[in-house]
């Protein structure tokens, strides 16, 4: 047992060695670069208490599911993990608002004067929910740059598919059609149904109550997830820089994966 975790130790260290030889870090770097200056997120966080090869790997690990939990009342407790999320880009530097990265450790939401928005999408499947007394949006933050105290989060209302695409650091491929790219959005509501308080200090737990919009899919209304964008409604490059970074469901740290805890 302990050869097989050192091995998987040292996979994960070897993925992650290549992948920052082709990344370059937004706060590292003796001079600012377009990357850095852009806003795009390469950060790739690795917990080596919980580190397997299967995780390296991405989705294999299982963390699509859910758990179920039952009090002493006879009151039940589902936590649903998502089963699709990303972000997109507006900017079109390096073809980065045609660009996915469904299976990226990190999303963010917010705006850049320079890059312009970027907006996360997430999905959950309710098919093991059959009643919802409040269900709340777990999140982990990772990171805040710039002055911000809530996000937007609208309901989505037409398909979307989540992509495998990673960030390569450079000019990245135009995606197949229907996957998730800025250009390639699903609709969503224009009026926010909540909003998510953002934390000052990282990293951070963040949740926010979506028991309206919960309760609306397990009656029957199309189940297409939720976006999170900033809640200017037309930003500007006078406006500043104010975005946030979240975990992933590919995050290797699996209680840092997005989750909806429903009751």
């Amino acid at each position: 047992m302990k050869n097989r975790h050192f091995r998987a130790v040292m996979l994960v260290t070897a993925l992650v060695t290549l992948g920052a030889a082709g990344c370059s870090s937004e706060g590292g770097g003796s001079s600012p670069t377009p990357t850095q200056d852009a806003g795009v997120d390469t950060t790739i966080l690795v917990d080596a208490s919980d580190a397997t090869a299967a995780d390296a790997i991405g989705h294999s690990d299982g963390q699509v599911g859910s758990s179920e939990v039952v009090d002493g009342a006879g009151a039940v407790s589902q936590t649903l993990q998502a089963v699709a999320d990303g972000d997109v880009y507006a900017y079109t530097y390096l073809n980065w608002n045609n660009a996915n990265w469904g299976a990226w450790k990190t999303m963010s939401a917010g705006w850049h004067q320079l890059g312009g928005e970027k907006r996360t999408y997430l999905r959950f499947d309710l098919g093991s929910v059959t009643a919802v007394t409040k269900a709340t949006l777990v999140l982990r933050q990772i990171d805040v740059k710039g002055k911000l105290d809530s996000l937007a989060v609208h309901r989505v209302t037409s398909a979307w598919s989540e992509g495998q695409g990673l960030y390569t650091g450079k000019t990245e491929p135009t995606a197949a059609t229907g996957i998730l790219t800025w250009e390639q959005q699903p609709d969503f509501e224009p009026s926010p149904s909540a909003s998510l308080a953002v934390a000052t200090a990282t990293p951070a737990t963040v949740e926010v109550d979506v028991t309206a919009i919960v309760k609306a899919w397990v009656g029957g209304e199309p189940n297409h997830g939720l976006m999170i964008k900033t809640a200017i409604e037309s930003p500007t490059k006078a406006n500043p820089q104010a975005k946030v970074m979240f975990a992933t469901r590919e995050s290797v740290a699996k209680m840092d994966r997005p989750r909806l805890e429903v009751q």
